[in-house]
C-alpha cells in the first residue's frame, strides 16, 4: 500500500498507518473463516517478495509503534491523493464516527502537499446513455428510467460531493457520493471517477466531471505525505496532521 512514496518518513508514516489499521480491522472477516483479505477492500497485499527494501527499512524504523487514540489502536484510513483537503469520516461512512478522522488542508491554500502527485487533476465526461446503463445497474435507476441530467446535491466538509442527484423523465434519483464514487469505479474501471472530489460542468447530452484526487479522502494523504517529507516533515508531524489527537506509541 506504499504506492509511490520515495521518502524514508513518508514510508515510516505510511508504515505505522497500515499496522495501526491492520490491528484495528483484524476481525473484518472472522465470519469467513480468517481476519483480513489482501486486497484494498482490507489491504493491499502482493506477497513479501514485492515488498521494497525503502518499505523494510520503514517498517524496521518503526516496529511496534501505533497509532492510538485514548490508548487503543486507531482506525488509520488513509488514500492515496486527497486533492487539497481531507474529508470527515461520516461524509464517507455516516454509520461511524471517529473524532481524529476529521477534515483536515492538506498544505497552504492552493499548494497543498500533494499537488506533487501525478494525476492531481482530472477529467471526465459521463454521457447520459452510459449514465443511463451503469446506474440501472446499480439500481439508482429502473429499466425504464433514462438519466436525463446530473447534479451535486450535498456537500462534505471538505467540499467533496456528498450526494449526487440524477435526473430522470419522472423524478430525481439521489445517491451517496461514495456509493456513486465506488458503483461508476466497480463498472467502468477505478480511473473514471477518481474521487468524490469534482464539479459538475453540463453538456448538451452528457456531464463533464472536473475533478481532483484518489480515494476515499479519509485520513493520512500518501501523496501529502511525500509532500510534507520533501519539506522536512518527520513522520510523527505527519501522522499528527493527518489524525489530530492521536500519538504514535509502542503497543503490543
Amino acid at each position: 500500500e506504499a504506492g509511490d512514496l520515495s521518502l524514508p518518513e513518508a514510508f515510516k508514516a505510511q508504515a505505522v498507518t497500515a499496522r495501526s489499521y491492520t490491528v484495528k480491522h483484524m476481525k473484518n472477516h472472522l465470519g469467513e473463516g480468517y481476519n483480513m483479505c489482501d486486497s484494498t477492500h482490507c489491504q493491499l497485499y502482493t506477497g513479501l517478495g514485492t515488498v521494497s527494501a525503502r518499505a523494510q527499512a520503514a517498517s524496521d524504523a518503526t516496529r511496534g509503534e501505533m497509532l492510538l487514540y485514548k490508548g487503543e489502536p486507531a482506525a488509520a484510513f488513509y488514500h492515496s491523493v486527497c486533492g487539497g483537503r481531507t474529508e470527515d469520516m461520516t461524509y464517507v461512512w455516516p454509520y461511524e464516527y471517529k473524532p481524529y478522522l476529521i477534515s483536515v488542508r492538506d498544505g497552504p491554500p492552493g499548494r497543498p502537499h500533494c499537488s506533487i502527485a501525478p494525476g492531481f487533476k482530472w477529467k471526465t465526461k459521463i454521457y447520459f446513455t452510459g449514465l443511463t446503463r451503469l446506474a440501472r445497474q446499480a439500481g439508482w435507476l429502473v429499466s425504464d428510467e433514462v438519466a436525463s441530467g446530473m447534479r451535486i446535491s450535498a456537500w462534505g466538509a471538505s467540499g467533496r460531493a456528498a450526494e449526487i442527484e440524477i435526473q430522470t423523465q419522472r423524478r430525481k434519483a439521489r445517491v451517496p457520493a461514495t456509493e456513486f464514487y465506488h458503483g461508476i469505479g466497480r463498472r467502468a474501471g477505478w480511473q473514471a471517477v477518481r474521487s468524490s472530489f469534482f464539479i459538475l460542468l453540463p453538456g448538451k447530452d452528457y456531464v463533464l466531471l472536473d475533478g481532483v484526487g484518489n480515494g476515499h479522502g479519509v485520513g493520512m494523504c500518501q501523496w501529502g505525505a511525500e509532500g510534507m517529507a520533501r519539506k522536512g516533515f518527520n513522520y510523527r508531524q505527519i501522522l499528527r496532521h493527518y489524525y489530530p489527537g492521536t500519538e504514535v506509541k509502542l503497543h503490543d
